[in-house]
């Protein structure tokens, strides 16, 4: 128990005891180590004057040396050769820096005249652009490839009571339909764009694969919501015709990119060859050969399926001598000699394209068929009142104007194929 003393008496008490008090007993006893840094107010000591100039330290950037990370973070220097401690993440500015690094307002695309030769070539070659486009994952065969190669659908409401809610391929209708803008509404999903995927999500029924959880929030399918107003309009509809919509829609969008080009033959983006896909070294900036008749005669599909049956029969003999040298190279018991590992053919590895091609100059072109991509109907529809009318066959030019209309193309065959 401790006697009492006023302020005064407490500070000369403290001045020559600073750590330690008198009992009644006249015994002195060591302040506890938690109390004695409240002992700072009373001791006119050194830690007024190191916290001073701690508190007073400039903060410092790590000069770039050639053992110094140019990612590592910013040092605080102490005082009394103490080692330097890094700043807290929040007030680094160097992870400030790579924070504000993805906050930045996207700059816009550059002009086509401040553009290099190089990228000219690449904005004009609609492969490049095509696979330039994002990744996306499709929910029904598990594939990410980029989203021209998919289709997007969003979830939407009926317009008449009740309210029920649909699959709709809003983006690719929107991009196909002159005068009507997109507008994102939700999240979207995608499927591989093939009719093959599609026919395979109406026999199967399996079409709520491509509703995710932020499309099921949206819908306000949760748990607790059991309101009748949510059971009545319960569950996500899709056309029964949904693979012969989306066709008509590609479709539609090749016969838009090319009707400009067909009834504007001054322009230069379409140049009639009516002497076929192997006369065509004498025409300039080919892109494709398209022909107005079918590709697709008896005598093709009675070749295509000898080469088909060839293949298989190569391919399976192949397999077993790859299967005989997989077992030799295992078994070294034999003479204890190493092996090279069995090689995939570079054949196999680098196939021939699927599509039909045409040989020009140093290059390969593709080679279309309207009748087999559009239909009668619509190559009528596509020709009517066009200086091409009558013709056979005719090339497409390569340009920034025609770009679309090979990507049109391409998304086309690759959809029916």
């Amino acid at each position: 128990m401790c006697f009492p003393m006023r302020t005064g008496e407490t500070t000369q008490f403290f001045s020559q005891y600073p750590t330690t008090f008198l009992t009644l007993d006249g015994m002195k006893r060591r302040l506890p180590i938690a109390k004695a840094p409240t002992l700072l107010r009373l001791c006119p000591y050194r830690f007024y004057s190191s916290r001073a100039k701690d508190a007073a330290a400039p903060i410092s950037t790590p000069q770039a040396s050639p053992d110094t990370n140019v990612d590592s973070p910013s040092v605080k220097p102490r005082k009394w050769g103490n080692r330097a401690l890094p700043l807290s993440p929040i007030m680094d500015p160097v992870k400030i820096e790579q924070r504000n690094r993805h906050r930045k307002t996207k700059l816009p695309p550059p002009k086509n005249a401040d553009l290099t030769p190089f990228q000219k070539a690449l904005v004009n070659n609609p492969y490049a652009r095509a696979l330039a486009t994002d990744i996306r994952h499709c929910n029904i065969t598990d594939a990410h490839l980029p989203s021209f190669f998919q289709i997007p659908f969003e979830v939407l409401p009926h317009i008449d009571p009740p309210h029920q809610f649909y699959l709709v391929p809003t983006r690719l209708f929107a991009d196909v339909t002159p005068n009507v803008s997109y507008k994102k509404t939700g999240a979207s999903n995608y499927a591989q764009c093939r009719q093959s995927v599609l026919k395979h999500v109406l026999e199967e029924k399996i079409h709520t694969a491509l509703i995710n959880h932020s499309q099921r929030e949206d819908m306000g399918e949760t748990k607790n919501n059991k309101s009748p107003r949510f059971r009545q309009r319960s569950g996500v509809r899709w056309r029964q015709d949904m693979d012969e919509f989306v066709l008509g829609l590609l479709q539609s969008a090749v016969v838009r990119s090319l009707k400009w080009g067909l009834q504007h033959p001054k322009a230069g983006l379409v140049t009639r060859c009516d002497d076929g896909a192997a006369n065509i070294e004498s025409i300039d900036g080919v892109a494709c050969f398209i022909y107005r008749e079918t590709l697709k005669s008896h005598s093709d599909l009675e070749a295509k399926i000898d080469t088909y049956i060839s293949t298989a029969q190569s391919l399976s003999a192949k397999i077993g001598r790859t299967e005989m040298d997989i077992r030799l190279h295992n078994n070294l018991d034999n003479d204890h000699r190493r092996r090279k590992p069995p090689v995939m053919s570079l054949a196999a590895s680098h196939s021939p394209a699927r599509y039909s091609s045409a040989r020009y100059r140093d290059r390969i072109v593709p080679v279309y068929s309207l009748t087999d991509l559009l239909g009668e109907e619509k190559m009528r529809d596509l020709f009517k009142d066009t200086a091409f009318e009558d013709a056979r066959a005719f090339v497409v030019k390569e340009g920034n104007l025609t770009t679309n209309a090979q990507m049109a193309l391409l998304r086309l065959q690759e959809y029916m194929n």
